[in-house]
């Protein structure tokens, strides 16, 4: 059977997704790869997308529609799984969308490479902007031992350094069925925060070969309203669960001594995370830095940007004697006010002297705007500076 006849199982739990079903639905329909069972489980919705599910189905005989009960991702995953006819099976969120040769593109790689499960990057959509997520070298890892399992997982989730990070997301990868199966019903029905990060830990620790893959025809939509943006509370005691549930797993397969140093940084950082969520900033903590901090030494500093990147700057500069911030400058000025300094606006650029503006924003985009609005200006662009910011954690 060539991998053109290999069919992919799709399964897409269905919970209030409105009109961005449709298009989800559609760009499933319309892949290159034609053998697939699209798998739609309707999570107790409360909208039209029963409805449009149905509708559906009623036009294409590779859609199976199934009701649920409410009773979240995990379990409506879990029931889809009861039906996967394919060798291979695929997830995908209601609310996002695949490019047309995103199914063909993962069934050439894991046929050929006989491997578990394939890894893919992805792109992020908000509003504004999309973003290739995407932050690994193509490689196919061969995992036919303990150790090399925990140093994948310790290289690429636990230390997840720049150059070396795969996201944790069911949807970001093709899997080969009876692999998935085993290791997806091993979660709690309940796991509804950290699902899909359990989930790869077990698909890791129970790999023997794995492919990343450069492929980003996945597109993540973030939604402002879903799970995963949660009260300070909410946050901080799902994370602890989720603590326990990793060391739980951790001990099932008898890693948890030789990963225990790289385990607790690991966890360290994602407390820190939620810690910075606190919007009563109580314990305020620094996550971003500027790198190249020497070549700033001696000089005056115009800082421009005093959201959160701009803040973790000049905490990080004020505590160097050679570094002397002339000024903090903002478009928006006028939101902020802290007990230490003044930000002004940007307009007093023109009456200041200066050595270089460090411009503190994190997104690319954003920088060259203001970069091109400075020189605008009449500022020398040699005297500005923008780069991707460190991040602690």
């Amino acid at each position: 059977m060539n991998k053109f006849q290999k069919k992919v199982s799709v399964i897409v739990p269905v919970y209030n997704a409105g009109t961005l079903l449709v298009k989800c639905i559609d760009s499933i329909l319309k892949q290159t790869h034609r053998c697939i069972q699209l798998i739609l489980i309707d999570d107790g919705s409360t909208d039209h997308s029963l409805e449009i599910c149905e509708d559906f189905a009623k036009k294409d005989n590779r859609i199976e529609v199934y009701h649920i009960a409410n009773s979240g991702s995990v379990a409506a995953r879990k029931y889809g799984l009861r039906f996967v006819q394919g060798e291979y099976i695929a997830f995908v969120d209601a609310d996002d969308y695949l490019e047309p040769d995103r199914i063909l593109s993962l069934l050439s790689i894991i046929t050929k490479s006989n491997a578990d499960f394939v890894h893919a990057g992805h792109m992020e959509e908000t509003d504004r902007n999309k973003n290739v997520v995407c932050d690994f070298s193509e490689v196919v890892v061969e995992l036919d031992s303990v150790e090399k399992r925990i140093r994948f997982l310790q290289k690429y989730v636990l230390d997840g350094a720049e150059g070396n990070y795969i996201s944790y997301s069911i949807w970001s990868k093709l899997f080969e069925s009876n692999f998935i199966k085993k290791c997806f019903e091993n979660l709690e029905d309940e796991q509804q925060y950290g699902e899909d990060l359990l989930c790869l830990f077990r698909c890791i620790l129970e790999s023997k070969r794995i492919v990343l893959s450069k492929n980003t025809m996945y597109h993540y939509v973030v939604r402002s309203n879903s799970l995963s943006h949660l009260r300070y509370e909410e946050y901080m005691a799902q994370e602890i669960k989720l603590w326990h549930c990793i060391l739980k797993l951790l001990g099932e397969y008898q890693c948890l001594e030789t990963t225990r140093d790289t385990i607790y940084g690991f966890i360290k950082k994602r407390m820190l995370s939620v810690l910075t969520t606190d919007i009563r900033k109580v314990c305020p903590i620094q996550r971003y830095y500027y790198k190249d901090i020497d070549k700033i030494m001696g000089k005056d500093i115009i800082l421009y940007g005093a959201g959160n990147v701009g803040q973790d700057y000049y905490v990080q500069i004020s505590k160097y004697d050679n570094c002397n911030i002339v000024a903090w400058i903002d478009a928006n000025s006028a939101e902020y006010h802290f007990g230490y300094t003044i930000v002004r606006d940007i307009k007093s650029i023109l009456s200041l002297q200066f050595d270089i503006i460090i411009v503190a924003v994190l997104n690319e985009k954003a920088g060259t705007e203001i970069i091109n609005s400075l020189v605008g200006m009449g500022v020398s662009r040699e005297k500005i500076d923008w780069q991707v910011s460190g991040v602690y954690f």
